[in-house]
């Protein structure tokens, strides 16, 4: 990334233009209920991916933590097994 201070001052002058200060929104109950639907969704498709994906997360995770001797033996269980 560019760290030059005309970039960034520019970048602030643009920001301060194109955000606006204050919102005039309407928030009803329907917006609530929205945002916990995505909340339990998003739960759920995360925990459909760990289950998929369990074998191969359990896996990398097992030789991610075991100690490789310094002849190239594992120490603890066998990574295939």
């Amino acid at each position: 990334m560019n760290k030059n201070p005309f970039f960034m001052v520019c970048g602030l002058c643009i920001s301060i233009y194109i955000i606006p200060l204050s919102a005039y929104a309407y928030l009803d109950l329907g917006t609530g209920s929205y945002v916990i639907q995505m909340t339990i969704a998003s739960a759920v498709g995360i925990s459909f991916f760990i289950k998929m994906h369990w074998r191969r997360i359990k896996e990398s995770e097992k030789g991610f933590f075991s100690k490789v001797k310094k002849n190239g033996e594992h120490h603890g269980e066998a990574i295939g097994s």
